[in-house]
């Protein structure tokens, strides 16, 4: 009777191990590095709150932000920027950027979405890469960015 009560608790724990290994395929214990940005050059598609629908960057206009060396500078519409960025993970901060003072008048509202674009990179606070090659960068506020990366990188 104790052999028999032995067995089955044996074949008991037996199936539970195989369930919970079975359970954990597919999973890993340890956090996937996260990608370098510094020396890519990306392109904003489109900007906006995280939870509802982004708006994309005008006709007209290009935003791009090139990582470099604890740097990022590019285009933000109308003027160009630069300034200091640190990534450690997938976390990131941007300094205050400096920014060229052209106005330009096309596209109407152009102006709005520069600022729009400062205002947000500078509250950059993490990022993604996502399955499909885009970059989501989280930004203060429950807001996002979404950049494709530029040929040639």
């Amino acid at each position: 009777m104790k052999n028999h009560f032995n067995l089955w608790m044996l074949s008991l724990v037996s199936v539970f191990l195989f369930f919970a290994c079975k359970s954990s395929q597919g999973t890993t214990d340890h956090a996937v590095e996260a990608p370098n940005l510094y020396g890519t050059s990306w392109q904003v598609e489109t900007m906006g709150p995280a939870t509802g629908k982004s708006a994309p960057v005008m006709e007209g206009t290009v935003i791009t932000v090139n990582f470099a060396d604890k740097s990022i500078q590019g285009k933000a519409s109308c003027n160009t920027y630069n300034g200091a960025c640190e990534i450690k993970g997938t976390n990131m901060t941007v300094n205050t950027l400096g920014l060229t003072r052209k106005m330009c008048d096309e596209p109407r509202g152009g102006m709005n979405q520069e600022s729009a674009f400062i205002e947000m990179m500078q509250g950059a606070q993490s990022f993604t890469l996502m399955e499909d090659g885009m970059l989501k960068i989280n930004c203060s506020g429950e807001r996002v960015m979404y950049l494709s990366k530029r040929s040639g990188d």
